[in-house]
């Protein structure tokens, strides 16, 4: 019993006691019946209880004492308890009684209990202090009966320690881990197998005693097995043993289940070193044997031609040949001295020839081949080995020859043969060796194109590649092409002659070189400066590998020469543009800002910090829209941004702020930056255009004004022509409209149609010198009148001529007359000759005179005039300008009555 449970058992006794003592509300109860209560309730205890005085005396027991000893409890009333006790734990118990007098705590103790029938029972005994009147009379306890126990602890150790005992004596290594792989148990066999002490041993894990190459399957299988999923449980790996020697190990692990879970493995480990080394030894025995047979193989002409001597010994050495040679990887083969049939064939000259066995005859009948040299040139039939040693009587040896099957496969192969002679010396047949050697014979051609490759590629590199060996010689043993060429020389022979120090501008590079190449084994890029055999020097990119034999010793250089000389020009030329550039990009008078591709400021000029205000430092990182961008353009920033970082040119004239706040008119050139397909970054170029803007402005309102002035004068002039013809008032302005809206249509600039317009109101000014009688004249002119009048282009070109316009308006209004087919006037021009602007001007003139009224008829009808320039279309008139005209009257609906003077 333990502790606590006699705690317990107190605890209840005395709350028991309690009950039947005085509470509150309740009288006292009278002595005789507390002493009943009390006798009742440690009479039906299972323990004994006991009462002693504080030396020893015993005053009280309950009938469980006579239970368990036999003794009446009036035989020990009055004795003392140490008489009770076996004689070696008095002295304990005594002890134990005293220091529980000088109020010492005590444990529960195991003392041996006399027994009336002379024998000994075990007690597990808790004690406490008697106090009666705040004074300590006595002890008072309980006594539990654990022999029952006790003989069961003692069975439950021996079996223990007979399971233990067979454990440690096993001759299996026994190992139990937990789910994390941590040791909790092994036997002496374990700690033997790997060499550890049982301390040196509780430092180890799975990690330190399993092989590096096989530790992630041994942990991987233990933990899918706690994880509970189906894992081989026997398997083999490798050990390592303290000192690290690897043993062999088989395993059979199995899990360890607590209820439902997985809490550990329990594994049963062999050492099957030994084992693994027989296994090897098998191994190698098998390949001493294979090697030896491939050696008796090639006895075997010997050997065969020595032991046939009578027809039952050639039985024997044919059952002994046969069983040899069909483990063989060589074919063999034995002909009779006809060479027509095949009495013996193992099985791997049957494999490789093809050949097929009459049963009834034992003979070996070929399939159909033709035999070459390797080559492919024909093969005479009296150069077939077997045919050569029938001829001479002598072996032969690796005659080679290539089979080519019907199926188009081909094969080649390397024969031996030798006769086979009977004890009188008389040829019987000829036994023949047949080796495969087609995988070796393709290998070998394999290697040798490989070769003529390699051979072609150096000799055509432009990189010089090199073998350099060390000696007193210092010359070169092996050149390409290349290197010859590069430093100069006439042949490969020459430059082999020559002694390198030469061929070193310093010598002294020679040395240096060398040195470093010794010690460090190899050297890449090295920039030597080189001598030609003309004295001209160069610059060469050396690589080279020290090639060295067992010992270590430098046997020669390998290395490779490229000439470097226009590459180290490049990068000085480049590196002066660099510095140009940069300077270029400092000094220039437009901002320019370098972006990431992100649009962070990543350098900025002096130009820069001159518009915004903002040194390279407070620019540095910012994102630029953030920085010069103001609230209102964020939007149009922002597109400006993504078609750059899209891959985009953009050029744009807008405004951004400076650093104060300040707005200033800007032109942008924005453009990516592009590596390799990849962007980068951006360059953006600002210029301050606000003194242009200014400029512009002014420009413009001077322009406009220049204009008002200009085409005040136009109407001054035009209308001076219409009050001398005023039949035809209004013309010139009708012809103007039609003019400009087909040149619109047929999509020139402005510009051309401000020029069509000027020469449009003033086409007719030459009018002014024609008398005003021949021009309100109510009849059809004459012919001298007619020719006075066409004058007036003539007239208009010469009054326009010496006027500055921006257009080539005198010109315009000379041909507006003229036609495609030189039919028209002044000077007859044909096609090209005449300006596009005059052709427009020639139509429209033609449209609005025939449907507007003159002094010798009325007006015709607009279909009238459209008919005519349709008629003439190409002819007189350019097709592309009728086009529009018609186009512009019937579809868009082009009136002249909407013109109204000065449109």
């Amino acid at each position: 019993m333990d502790k606590d449970a006699i705690l317990r058992e107190l605890k209840e006794l005395k709350a028991k006691l309690d009950k039947v003592g005085a509470g509150p509300g309740y009288p006292p109860p009278r002595r005789d019946q507390t002493e009943i209560v009390y006798k009742d309730l440690i009479d039906s205890m299972r323990d004994v209880v006991y009462t002693t005085t504080v030396d020893g005396t015993i005053t009280s027991l309950n009938p469980v004492f006579e239970e368990f000893t036999g003794w009446s409890v009036a035989e020990w009333i009055g004795k003392n308890f140490r008489d009770l006790f076996h004689p070696d734990d008095v002295p304990e118990a005594k002890a134990t009684f005293q220091r529980l007098l000088k109020g010492e705590k005590t444990r529960i103790s195991r003392w041996r209990v006399r027994t009336k029938a002379g024998g000994y029972l075990t007690g597990e005994f808790h004690s406490t202090l008697y106090v009666k009147g705040g004074k300590i009379v006595g002890i008072i306890g309980i006594a539990r009966n654990v022999t029952p126990y006790e003989e069961t602890e003692k069975a439950l150790k021996e079996s223990e320690l007979k399971y233990q005992d067979l454990v440690e004596k096993a001759g299996i290594a026994i190992l139990i881990d937990d789910a994390e792989g941590n040791f909790r148990y092994f036997n002496k066999k374990f700690l033997e197998i790997f060499g550890y002490s049982e301390e040196e041993m509780k430092q180890q894990s799975i990690r330190t005693l399993v092989h590096p190459e096989d530790l992630d399957m041994v942990l991987a299988l233990h933990k899918n097995r706690i994880a509970g999923r189906e894992v081989k449980s026997r398997y083999e790996f490798r050990g390592l043993r303290r000192g690290g020697k690897v043993v062999y190990l088989e395993v059979d692990a199995v899990p360890i289940r607590e209820g439902d879970r997985i809490i550990g493995t329990r594994s049963y480990i062999w050492d099957i070193t030994e084992r693994k080394m027989a296994e090897e030894e098998i191994r190698k025995a098998r390949e001493r044997l294979k090697d030896e047979v491939v050696e008796r193989t090639a006895e075997l002409r010997r050997e065969i031609a020595e032991r046939i001597k009578t027809e039952n010994q050639l039985k024997r050495e044919r059952e002994f040949l046969r069983r040899l040679t069909d483990t063989s990887p060589i074919g063999i083969v034995v002909m009779d001295p006809g060479l027509r049939k095949i009495t013996f064939a193992n099985q791997p000259a049957i494999k490789l020839l093809r050949l097929r066995k009459d049963e009834k005859t034992g003979i070996y009948e070929e399939p159909d081949w033709t035999r070459t040299y390797y080559d492919g040139r024909p093969f005479p039939d009296d150069k077939i080995a077997l045919a050569q040693v029938i001829e001479t009587k002598t072996p032969v040896h690796d005659l080679r020859y290539s089979i080519h099957f019907s199926d188009g496969e081909t094969i080649y192969l390397s024969i031996n043969a030798a006769p086979l002679f009977d004890q009188e010396g008389k040829l019987e047949g000829v036994v023949a060796t047949i080796h495969d050697v087609t995988q070796q014979y393709l290998a070998d051609q394999a290697l040798k194109a490989s070769e003529a490759k390699y051979k072609t590629l150096t000799e055509n590199l432009n990189v010089g590649i090199y073998r350099y060996e060390l000696g007193s010689s210092n010359r070169f043993v092996e050149v390409n092409p290349a290197i010859v060429t590069m430093f100069g020389y006439e042949n490969r022979e020459e430059f082999l002659s020559v002694d390198a120090k030469t061929l070193y501008r310093d010598p002294e590079d020679k040395l240096r070189f060398e040195t470093k190449l010794g010690k460090e084994g190899h050297v890449r890029n090295e920039i030597i400066q080189f001598r030609r055999k003309d004295g001209t020097n160069f610059f060469g990119s050396v690589s080279a590998v020290a090639v060295r034999d067992e010992d270590g010793k430098i046997l020669y250089y390998d290395g490779i020469i490229e000439d470097i000389t226009e590459r180290i020009q490049a990068e000085k030329e480049l590196a002066l543009q660099r510095l140009y550039f940069q300077r270029l990009f400092e000094e220039s008078p437009e901002a320019i800002v370098m972006l990431d591709n992100q649009d962070r400021v990543m350098l900025v000029n002096k130009a820069f910090q001159t518009i915004f205000q903002y040194t390279p430092e407070e620019a540095k990182g910012r994102y630029i829209n953030d920085l010069i961008v103001p609230d209102h353009l964020t939007g149009e920033a922002s597109g400006l941004s993504q078609k750059v970082l899209s891959g985009n040119v953009i050029e744009k004239e807008t405004v951004r702020k400076r650093k104060d706040g300040s707005l200033v008119d800007v032109s942008i050139l924005g453009y990516p930056i592009v590596v390799d397909d990849k962007l980068i970054g951006v360059y953006g170029i600002y210029l301050d255009i606000s003194k242009r803007k200014r400029a512009e402005k002014e420009l413009k309102e001077s322009y406009e004004k220049l204009r008002k002035i200009l085409d005040g004068t136009v109407s001054a002039l035009a209308s001076t022509t219409e009050k001398r013809d005023p039949y035809t008032a209004g013309h010139q302005y009708r012809v103007t409209s039609l003019a400009c809206a087909i040149a619109q249509k047929m999509g020139l600039s402005e510009d051309r149609i401000d020029g069509i317009r000027v020469a449009g109101m003033l086409h007719d000014i030459g009018k002014i010198y024609i008398a005003a009688e021949i021009l309100n004249k109510p009849i059809k002119l004459n012919e001298i009148e007619m020719r006075l009048v066409k004058e007036h282009c003539r007239a208009g070109y010469e009054i326009l001529k010496n006027i500055d316009f921006s257009w080539p308006v005198a010109e315009i209004v000379y041909q507006h007359h003229e036609r495609l087919d030189g039919s028209g006037y002044p000077r007859g021009l044909k096609g090209d000759e005449i300006m596009l602007e005059a052709r427009i001007l020639a139509v429209a003139d033609v449209v609005e005179a025939m449907t507007s009224h003159r002094p010798y008829r009325g007006p015709l009808d607009l279909n009238d005039a459209l008919q005519e320039i349709v008629r003439n279309r190409g002819i007189l008139y350019d097709a592309e300008v009728v086009d529009a005209c018609l186009e512009l009257i019937q579809k868009d609906k082009f009136n002249f009555e909407e013109v109204s003077e000065g449109t």
